[in-house]
């Protein structure tokens, strides 16, 4: 509750500084629109000592109006909006060429930049669209708004009464103002009661009728009289009107900010409360908890002596649970812990051996430590590329590597898939192993695999082992036996799984190894997969993809 409070109170803070920020922001607008009404009626008369007075101190109070703005809202485009100073740069580089300027672009050129500090004030009232006092952030900013848009009109109808008339261009740019000013008017009014009180209190009656006259006079864009004077006529009476409209503008806003006001001394007095609250929950708090302390004294060293004895066993638990990891797969090792694994038969799984072909010669040209390092970096590879897909480890006898997949992995359809992409990104990992130029040549695996049904059960004894029986194990063996170096053989129920799948490239191997006088199955060599990136094996496989 405090936190919410407090976020309250930092909000409606937050909405005091931009209504004050607004409120600077439309003194600028306020004083911008009296230079471009006055500097319009002097570009259209031109060389008036007069109006040239008027525009004098229009200069002043556009400057010092700027000058008290407490903050400026950077933005890249226009570029003259980067900072004050630019802005301020470009406005005298713009007085400085009034001579030379149309009534036509005086007035757009403030339009335009008036329109960006009315979006600084509009973005006021997106950040407060949650406030009670939303309704009078509307109304305000339609009022700038509509204030805009008789300034606009002030000025083109300044060259309307001293021309005796408007092109088509321009007065169809007065309509367009004067029927958004009544839009934004009519809508302020409606948004709040506040705002309609304050316009009956501030708008002269009589004033705002002689302005429609002379309004309807430009909207049909006929005059018997025009001259200086009746432009000065005109622009007297539309000042009086926009200044009044100010004064409407300021009174609006020092409700608001009498209102925020209001709600800040309040959510502050919420904020006291749930702080004192707070203060004397944590006394009691802790005066028990100083009782509680004297009592779990006991309680403490009780359960440091059962924790203690808890993390030796846990540890030792961990110990056992990483060994018994490593000897069988992590499922089976979970439930040996819970209970007696039986046997299972397991319709296809596919069987993968793995062997360093020129392993003896390694043996014959360098010293135990260099052959037990070069062992080590092999099998590194190994446990890296099983750590990355769904594959057992079964086993490792010297410098061979027992695998399967399709035994309790999730997706087990695709088992035959993994291990050929294993048996592929091996192949090609292995070779860029850097050996010592004593070995004379790079590691050379050969694997052998086949799918089909397997029966696998725990071994028990000092060291249990997850085993696999099977004619799918004794085949894969062979293949692994019959293969040459550099080579996957793969047996006839690997090929048929693979070939369904369109997207390896294998070949049927030519030189079928003969055993004890007899022709064996057909086998294949798998020579890469068009998916992959890894090495391809260099056998001729044209029209061998399947």
């Amino acid at each position: 509750m405090i936190l919410k409070h407090f976020q309250l109170l930092t909000e409606r803070q937050n909405t005091k500084e931009s209504v004050y920020f607004s409120l600077k922001v439309g003194d600028v607008v306020h004083t911008l629109q009296n230079e471009r009404d006055v500097m319009s009626l002097y570009v259209s008369v031109h060389d008036d000592p007069a109006i040239e007075r008027l525009l004098i101190e229009a200069y002043k109070l556009t400057d010092d109006a700027l000058l008290r703005l407490p903050s400026w809202v950077t933005v890249n485009f226009p570029s003259k909006f980067r900072s004050k100073e630019s802005f301020i740069t470009s406005l005298t580089e713009m007085r400085n060429q009034t001579e030379s300027l149309t009534y036509k672009e005086v007035t757009r050129q403030f339009a335009d930049d008036i329109g960006v500090f009315i979006d600084w004030m509009m973005n006021a009232v997106k950040e407060e669209r949650d406030s009670d006092i939303w309704a009078e952030l509307v109304a305000f900013h339609m009022l700038i708004n509509g204030k805009e848009c008789i300034g606009v009109q002030l000025s083109l109808g300044a060259y309307f009464f001293t021309h005796g008339g408007l092109d088509l261009k321009a007065l169809l740019w007065y309509k367009a103002n004067h029927d958004l000013g009544e839009t934004f008017l009519g809508m302020f009014e409606s948004y709040s009661a506040v705002a309609f009180k304050s316009r009956l209190d501030h708008i002269d009656i009589e004033l705002e009728s002689r302005m429609q006259v002379m309004q309807q006079k430009i909207i049909e864009n006929t005059t018997e009289v025009y001259s200086t004077e009746e432009g000065m006529i005109w622009v007297e009476n539309m000042t009086s009107y926009i200044n009044q409209l100010n004064d409407v503008v300021r009174a609006l806003a020092d409700y608001i900010t009498m209102r925020t006001n209001e709600e800040i001394f309040n959510h502050r007095l919420n904020v006291t409360v749930d702080v004192t609250v707070l203060v004397i929950t944590m006394v009691v708090a802790c005066l028990v908890s100083f009782v509680i302390y004297k009592i779990s004294k006991s309680i403490d060293r009780v359960k440091k002596c059962l924790q203690e004895k808890t993390m030796h066993l846990e540890k030792e638990q961990k110990r056992t649970e990483s060994l018994l990891s490593q000897l069988v797969p992590a499922k089976i090792a979970k439930r040996m812990q819970e209970s007696i694994v039986e046997p299972e038969y397991f319709q296809s799984v596919t069987v993968m051996f793995a062997d360093i072909s020129n392993f003896n010669t390694f043996m014959s040209r360098s010293t135990p430590n260099e052959l037990l390092e070069l062992v080590n970096d092999v099998f590194d590879v190994f446990e890296k590329q099983l750590e990355k897909r769904n594959v057992s480890k079964l086993g490792s006898t010297g410098n061979i590597l027992m695998v399967a997949c399709g035994l309790h992995q999730k997706h087990t359809k695709r088992h035959t898939e993994d291990i050929a992409n294993l048996a592929l990104d091996l192949l090609d990992r292995v070779q860029q192993i850097q050996v010592k130029q004593a070995f004379g040549e790079k590691v050379k695996l050969k694997i052998g695999i086949s799918t089909g049904a397997v029966i696998a059960g725990v071994i028990e004894g000092k060291l249990p082992r997850y085993c696999l029986f099977g004619e799918t194990v004794v085949e894969a063996q062979l293949l692994l036996d019959t293969c040459l170096p550099l080579r996957i053989h793969i047996s006839e129920t690997t090929y048929s799984q693979l070939s369904s799948k369109k997207m390896y490239l294998i070949k049927e191997r030519d030189d079928i190894p003969k055993k004890n006088g007899s022709v064996q199955k057909k086998t294949y060599w798998l020579c890469g997969n068009l998916n992959s990136t890894v090495l391809q094996i260099d056998l001729d496989v044209n029209n061998s993809l399947v």
